[in-house]
């Protein structure tokens, strides 16, 4: 009985252990300049781009100010790492141009015209 109860006890100090250190991610913020976003099918696929990135935890894309706002996990994922997802998506980020072979399979809606 009281190795059970020892057992027990390894179990939750290893549970907290393991808590702790997913909260000691540091997250950041960063705001990014999407010039070629055209509509709501645009929106989507931005969104749905960067949201299977590995720490992001949020992608907000405003259509009328053309940015994301990208909440992430900075021990696994970086600006340029973002701006290069949006990129291959074949929208223009920040300063970088879209993958031209991605743009062209956009829907027309979604071409800068």
């Amino acid at each position: 009985m009281r190795m059970l109860s020892f057992a027990g006890m390894i179990m939750v100090l290893a549970a907290v252990g393991l808590s702790a250190t997913a909260c000691s991610e540091s997250y950041a913020e960063v705001e990014i300049k999407l010039p070629t976003v055209q509509c709501d099918a645009c929106v989507l696929t931005v969104t749905k781009a960067l949201e299977k990135v590995d720490g992001v935890s949020e992608a907000n894309v405003d259509l009328n100010g053309k940015v994301v706002r990208v909440s992430f996990a900075a021990e696994r994922t970086s600006v340029v790492k973002l701006e290069q997802v949006i990129v291959k998506a074949g929208y223009a980020a920040n300063d970088k141009k879209a993958n031209a072979e991605s743009y062209a399979g956009l829907p027309a809606c979604c071409k800068v015209q």
